[in-house]
């Protein structure tokens, strides 16, 4: 038996295991792109074998011909269906992001649960999970969408960063330049859909966005990382959201109508919030990335006022003042 074909027997397996209803001879055709009769041998090859499986045909109201591997020796507490819906729940969150790579390893994770889950669980949760699914759902924003290639830019850099090798790239700026770079690659940060590389070059630590890479190969230089050099705490120093910069002391003014929702809300992890007696709130804090900051500012209309800084004020205005221009050309 050639070794696709084991493959495919192993995965159907696993895919007899997953389901409460079974797999019919269709379901087996769509997945592998086979023909009836090599779905019906496939089926064969399983249930005439000598590894003890417990194939057993499952009867339906729709009368078609199911086959699924019976687990009563599973015990009925290994998992519980709140655990499924969860991570359901962070597929269907996934999806919002379109971060295709992470959801498809999560089904994977999902599909292996699905496997230890006993027999008795895994119907409650099937038959659950529809009317669970209409209580709560999360609905898609526009972000870039997790291509293949972006995944192969991804994979490339990630295996440079854990060997220690530079990378070499042609990058193409907002403005539309495009220069050759060879960095050091720290690691890879994902906020609202795009991916960012973090790499030093030159003593600098640089953002690029691994959307405008092109022509990204691994090169036989090495680099050495600082060992106290954090990820996490670079992606949360000196910025709100990706963009970094140098710090500034920024204090926003919210109007009172806008207190109970700016109570509940995380900008920055040095935020500090003041109640005032007028019932308005004010938040003081200590970062980078005004543009983006600024970004954030306008959806909050006129129910926030920039006290400090001055450079903020003034990113503040040449923000607006390119959206007004443009504008008018609409």
């Amino acid at each position: 038996m050639r070794l696709e074909k084991v493959k495919n027997i192993l995965l159907l397996i696993k895919m007899m295991r997953s389901s409460a209803s079974g797999v019919s001879l269709e379901d087996i055709t769509k997945t592998f792109n086979v023909s009836y009769r090599t779905a019906q041998r496939m089926i064969a090859a399983i249930s005439d074998s000598d590894l003890a499986l417990g194939v057993e045909t499952v009867d339906f109201w729709d009368t078609v011909k199911r086959w699924r591997i019976s687990r009563k020796e599973q015990k009925d507490d290994f998992f519980t269906s709140d655990d499924l819906f969860c991570l359901k729940e962070i597929e269907n969150l996934l999806s919002t992001q379109n971060a295709d790579r992470l959801k498809r390893l999560l089904i994977g994770l999902e599909a292996k649960i699905k496997n230890r889950l006993p027999e008795k669980t895994l119907k409650k949760t099937e038959a659950d999970m529809n009317d669970k699914n209409e209580t709560e759902i999360y609905l898609q924003h526009p972000v870039n969408r997790f291509t293949a290639e972006k995944e192969k830019i991804i994979s490339l850099i990630k295996q440079a960063a854990d060997s220690f090798h530079k990378i070499s790239f042609s990058y193409t700026t907002a403005a539309g330049k495009v220069a050759e770079r060879c960095v050091s690659p720290y690691g890879i940060i994902h906020h609202f859909g795009k991916s960012y590389l973090i790499a030093e070059e030159n003593g600098e630590i640089l953002t690029f966005n691994i959307l405008n890479f092109r022509n990204i190969k691994q090169t036989e230089q090495t680099f050495y990382k600082p060992a106290d050099f954090s990820l996490k705490e670079y992606a949360c120093q000196n910025a709100v959201g990706i963009f970094h910069g140098d710090e500034e002391n920024i204090v926003l003014l919210f109007a009172k109508e806008a207190a109970s929702f700016v109570e509940n809300y995380s900008f920055h992890p040095t935020q500090k919030m003041k109640k005032n007696k007028d019932g308005s709130i004010t938040l003081s804090m200590k970062t980078g990335g005004l543009r983006e900051l600024c970004y954030f500012l306008v959806a909050w209309e006129d129910s926030v006022q920039i006290i400090a800084s001055e450079r903020l004020k003034q990113t503040m205005r040449d923000v607006l003042n390119k959206a007004t221009k443009q504008l008018e050309n609409f």
